[in-house]
């Protein structure tokens, strides 16, 4: 990793998180982390050189690019720009399931003018985070139908069902309102990290990075 980027990730990242190094190919690579019971995080940070990762201006078949992400195993959870001191902050985290386990990857982009550095970070869950996600759709939707009724006998009720999307879509219990419920669990960990980052970042400056 280039030393400047990580002294300036340093500056950024919550106590925390502990500097790992380790020789890889003849090179030195370095990285954040935090481990707890219910989840193992990792971040790195590099230069972007090409701004491919603005939806605005990225298309494949004609499909934009966040929907691109959302796959047959993989969802976006969270997509969200913030600006702090004039500089722009673009994140989105992703989550990829199998039958063994559940991985979450957090991209964010702090921009400063033309220069891009990218904040990368995995987030996996470990024994109990499992539990967050046991607030399934179809249960939703039983619990709404037995307080209000179903569609035809109170029209209330389509106002609140959400339609899943394309793709594996998340499970209720991943929307933000239940981070303080799970607070080790990944995702609440990598919203965390944003949160902490993008409001060092408008006093540590992106030009630190360039």
């Amino acid at each position: 990793m280039d030393p400047v980027l990580l002294k300036w990730l340093e500056k950024l990242m919550p106590p925390e998180y502990r500097k790992v190094e380790k020789e890889a190919c003849d090179e030195k690579e370095a990285y954040f982390a935090r481990e707890s019971k219910e989840s193992l995080i990792l971040a790195m940070v590099d230069k972007i050189t090409r701004r491919d990762f603005l939806p605005e201006i990225r298309s494949f078949g004609g499909a934009d690019w966040l929907r691109s992400l959302e796959k047959h195993d993989s969802c976006i959870v969270d997509f969200r720009d913030v600006v702090v001191n004039g500089v722009l902050c673009r994140y989105y985290i992703t989550k990829d399931q199998t039958k063994e386990k559940v991985c979450y990857f957090l991209n964010l982009y702090v921009c400063k003018g033309r220069k891009m550095v990218r904040l990368f970070v995995s987030g996996v869950g470990r024994g109990d985070s499992y539990q967050r996600r046991s607030i399934h759709e179809g249960e939703y939707r039983k619990i709404v139908a037995d307080v209000f009724g179903t569609a035809s006998e109170n029209t209330g009720y389509d106002c609140i069902y959400r339609m899943p999307r394309e793709g594996l879509c998340y499970s209720l219990g991943e929307d933000p309102f239940y981070d303080d419920l799970y607070p080790e669990h990944p995702l609440t960990q990598l919203r965390l990290l944003v949160k902490s980052v993008v409001c060092k970042v408008g006093k540590v400056g992106a030009k630190e990075a360039a």
